[in-house]
């Protein structure tokens, strides 16, 4: 198990970029240390960062794009008919 990782490995590991890892380290949400010349990230902090985030809400494009018209029953890209007679 490695205990650090450098920021490229670390960057890779999240799917993030530089911005963003430098932002968590700024922010106190990871750790570095340095080695040398070298950042290196703290493995534990990777982990504990991972484990805190919220799960997410996903949906589908076509869900999404559904609900944000106002017509669930919609396919996507589709215009459903208007019907012209009104019931008394």
């Amino acid at each position: 198990m490695k205990l650090l990782y450098t920021t490229a490995e670390a960057m890779d590991a999240l799917g993030v970029k530089q911005t963003t890892l430098y932002a968590l380290l700024a922010e106190g949400r990871i750790n570095a240390v340095k080695l040398g010349s070298r950042t290196m990230i703290d493995a534990e902090s990777l982990e504990k960062l991972v484990a805190s985030l919220r799960p997410g809400v996903f949906h589908t494009r076509g869900a999404k794009r559904a609900k944000a018209e106002g017509d669930e029953g919609a396919t996507p890209g589709k215009s459903q008919p208007q019907s012209t007679a009104e019931t008394h």
